[in-house]
């Protein structure tokens, strides 16, 4: 299983691991729980470097899919799709904890793309976390 989450506005300052640059409590919840279920690996959508390892160290930046023209949009889904083709084999199954504005861009991306949390309100998804792996 692979695992892709979206990123978050709250970030630390600087060049991080993607893992620790992202602060916010929904970005932190998805990451437990993508690490409770054992994927093969963990991905971050980012607006502004795309598709990025969970252990790969970013730069601190304020971008989101809203602020990105139509054609940067449409080469950065392309990009999405393109990795994440490149990562899953075809049988793979694909989670996907994100929101609905990055989620809707990896949907598709794969024929295995599942999205768990998929209408739940930002309530909701930390408190089924919490319930399903514990709190921090």
């Amino acid at each position: 299983m692979i695992a892709i989450l979206g990123c978050g506005k709250a970030k630390l300052d600087g060049l991080h691991r993607a893992r620790d640059l992202y602060t916010g409590n929904l970005f932190r919840a998805h990451l437990r729980l993508a690490e409770a279920l054992a994927p093969r690996l963990i991905y971050v959508t980012s607006a502004k470097y795309g598709l990025v390892g969970i252990d790969q160290e970013i730069d601190s930046y304020d971008l989101t899919l809203a602020e990105l023209g139509r054609a940067e949009l449409g080469v950065w889904r392309r990009d999405i799709a393109g990795r994440v083709d490149d990562l899953a084999d075809h049988s793979e199954l694909v989670l996907v904890l994100a929101g609905a504005a990055y989620a809707s861009w990896v949907d598709g991306c794969h024929r295995r793309t599942v999205r768990p949390l998929a209408g739940m309100m930002v309530g909701e998804r930390l408190s089924f976390v919490a319930h399903t792996v514990g709190s921090p």
